[in-house]
């Protein structure tokens, strides 16, 4: 009984270091995505320029349709923030945001963030893009 308990010691630990590795590795992909599908965005819709990130994929549980309100460049998954929507994605919760640079009639900038769904030592990183 002890040495199993010893070795439950030592394994813990590693697998929730492994987990928290897996889950910054998967919202780093996610930014990527995000970042990679709104430069696809504001190339096929020019005159509305950047967008939110639910625009960028579609309502959950739907068949998507490409228009500029649902641009099926991401998962709804992400574009939701998670499923149920808002409940976050691999223990991190994504936004993008649109905004008006100098002199701009449509969004042509935006910012992107993955941020720890829970404040502890299991989620520390705070990606950003």
């Amino acid at each position: 009984m002890a040495i199993i308990l010893i070795i439950a010691a030592i394994a813990i630990p590693n697998l929730m270091r492994a987990k928290m590795a897996a889950n910054d590795s998967s919202a780093a992909a996610s930014e990527r995505s995000i970042i990679t599908a709104e430069v696809g965005y504001f190339a096929a819709y020019p005159t509305i320029g950047y967008t939110n990130l639910l625009s960028l994929g579609s309502v959950l549980n739907t068949v998507c349709v490409p228009s500029t309100a649902t641009a099926c460049l991401i998962d709804a998954n992400l574009a939701n923030d998670g499923t149920p929507a808002l409940s976050g994605k691999s223990g991190y919760h994504f936004t993008s945001v649109e905004s008006l640079g100098a002199g701009a009639v449509v969004p042509n900038q935006f910012f992107t963030s993955g941020t720890p769904a829970r404040r502890d030592d299991w989620y520390q990183s705070v990606l950003c893009g």
